[in-house]
């Protein structure tokens, strides 16, 4: 996660709204979205939407390699991805 951050330049997000989505075995590193990918995501000018974590057993494999969620999920990840294409871009102050 993190080396992919490294090789933007600094405010490669000026204003964009950015969800931050994660998947995991268990909801323990739920809190991860809010402490990990926030506080780079911000530093590269990016306006921090509300992101979504989803268990991985949630989560089916098709036959064509692609992943589903199952129905709750996806209709909640389909919310934050709508809420996210909605967001209008703000101006950050280090782009100015």
């Amino acid at each position: 996660m993190k080396a992919f951050p490294d090789l933007l330049p600094q405010h490669a997000f000026p204003g964009k709204p950015v969800p931050p989505l994660a998947t995991g075995g268990s909801p323990a590193p739920v809190l991860a979205l809010g402490y990990a990918p926030r506080p780079v995501l911000t530093a590269l000018g990016a306006h921090v939407c509300q992101g979504r974590f989803l268990l991985d057993r949630h989560i089916t494999p098709t036959t064509d390699g692609a992943m589903t969620p199952d129905h709750d999920d996806e209709r909640q990840l389909g919310r934050r991805i709508g809420q996210f294409a909605r967001a209008p871009p703000r101006p950050h102050p280090a782009a100015a």
